[in-house]
């Protein structure tokens, strides 16, 4: 019996880890989760649950859990919003380490005791783990966005670029003392949504040394209907947070012109998810406020220096940097890209929309490869004068061996108010090419499906015979 009342003083004075858990109207899975982290091989630990104010039965099932398990910690309060109740949480943690689990999630029974012994190995600020997407068909191991600097230790300043785009902040442990020394708190606007993007972003441009783990611990859960993240009507949310993040990053004494690039492309990020994510009625809105926004960031005095080879420099991807000049330049554009508001020509429709390409006394086709030679002789085998001219995103050698023009995308000669047609195959590529021609201020985009590429194949196998 004395045994058990010093291990409960210990863990209420002091705690390996602290997990924060914010409750608000998730009576069918709370219980699961808090079970999931009583079920830990880390014995010393403590949860601290925090009731927003929930309606439903959620404050009741986390007091009787209470009960049963002197590791929890209860605070009921009224409903304040997301931010405001993890800070709430993190003011009353006496762990060394800080998890915060989401209540409609649940987590391995390894997770603390394997991320606290890396974080103590490697004497880190935060380690960071893979997760699962869960619903009741099953899971699906989610790569912490495509990230390459796994199991090794990640300086402060170093791939920056990749490392932000990793805002799952409950696949992970943060050093309590890390966070105090730096202010690092959650946004509390009341109502609010995605308060882990500026959590995140403190963390990342503070912490000494940080570290990531292939492993997956969290089953964050993707069938809860009323799971925050899918309300659609919460429009302006996250230029709250990425106003935070600015302030904070002009409060510190880090260096602000070696970190603004990857702030701007971490608000570009934002932004188009965001639009992605928003009820279609809000996306011109917004997206004419993200162009207003980016604008200003890049016309100001941090960016000044910033030219073509400065942002090759930061290793920001050119995909990233050309999605947030189509949307900072031409967010109309950007909404028609996002609403594939551009033509696929397909074996439907090839010949009524060629027909009418092929009207046009001069038109652009965009990739000089096979499959842009082999549309060319198609038309060119057709009976109409229209004049091919080759586009590219740069020129190169073999490129001189095709007989019609070629410019390049950026060539100021092109007449944008022609038609302009996307031949690559690769859809990663393809998507590219297109945000180009936008960005460039084309307007009549066509595209080949995969079926028309064959097609071309066969035709010219065909000529050939």
């Amino acid at each position: 019996m004395r045994f058990c009342l010093l291990k409960e003083m210990r863990v209420r004075i002091m705690a390996k880890v602290s997990v924060i858990v914010p409750v608000y109207n998730v009576q069918d899975y709370v219980e699961e989760c808090i079970k999931s982290i009583l079920n830990q091989t880390l014995a010393d630990f403590e949860v601290i649950c925090i009731d927003d104010g929930s309606k439903d039965n959620s404050g009741k099932i986390l007091d009787r859990l209470a009960q049963m398990d002197r590791r929890i910690r209860v605070i009921h309060k009224e409903n304040t919003g997301y931010g405001n109740t993890v800070n709430v949480g993190l003011r009353q943690a006496k762990g060394e380490y800080i998890a915060i689990i989401e209540s409609d999630d649940f987590i391995e029974n390894n997770m603390l005791m394997e991320l606290s012994a890396i974080a103590d190995e490697y004497e880190l600020d935060y380690v960071k783990s893979n997760h699962w997407a869960y619903s009741g068909k099953g899971r699906e191991l989610i790569d912490t966005g495509g990230i390459r600097e796994y199991n090794r230790v990640i300086l402060r300043y170093e791939s920056m670029n990749k490392i932000l785009s990793c805002k799952s902040i409950w696949a992970g442990l943060y050093r309590k003392k890390f966070l105090e020394d730096n202010q690092i708190y959650f946004l509390e606007t009341p109502g609010a949504s995605y308060q882990d993007i500026s959590f995140w972003f403190k963390v990342c441009i503070m912490a000494q040394r940080g570290y990531f783990t292939r492993k997956a611990y969290v089953n964050y859960r993707v069938d809860n209907s009323n799971s925050s993240v899918k309300s659609r009507e919460k429009v302006f949310c996250v230029c709250d947070e990425m106003e935070e993040c600015e302030r904070y990053l002009l409060g510190t004494d880090l260096d602000i012109e070696c970190i603004y690039p990857y702030f701007v492309i971490s608000k570009s990020n934002a932004f188009t998810w965001n639009i992605r994510r928003i009820l279609p009625e809000h996306r011109q809105k917004f997206a004419e406020k993200a162009s207003e926004d980016l604008r200003a960031d890049i016309c100001g005095p941090y960016m000044k220096k910033m030219g073509a080879s400065e942002w090759k420099m930061t290793g920001i991807s050119e995909w990233d940097i050309n999605e947030m000049n189509l949307l900072m330049n031409f967010p109309e554009s950007y909404l028609k890209y996002e609403g594939n508001e551009f033509v696929t020509i397909t074996m439907e429709n090839r010949e009524t929309v060629l027909a009418a390409i092929m009207n046009e006394k001069e038109i652009y086709i965009y990739g000089a490869g096979k499959n842009g030679q082999r549309l060319s002789k198609y038309i060119s085998n057709s009976e109409n004068d229209c004049c091919i001219k080759y586009v590219v995103t740069a020129l190169k050698g073999g490129e001189a061996d095709i007989n019609s023009k070629v410019l390049e995308i950026k060539n100021e000669k092109l007449n944008i108010e022609k038609k302009i047609i996307v031949t690559v195959a690769n859809n990663c590529i393809r998507k590219e090419m297109v945000i180009r021609a936008m960005n460039r201020g084309f307007k009549s985009i066509f595209l080949l499906d995969n079926e028309i590429i064959q097609f071309l194949r066969r035709y010219e196998d065909e000529c050939n015979i």
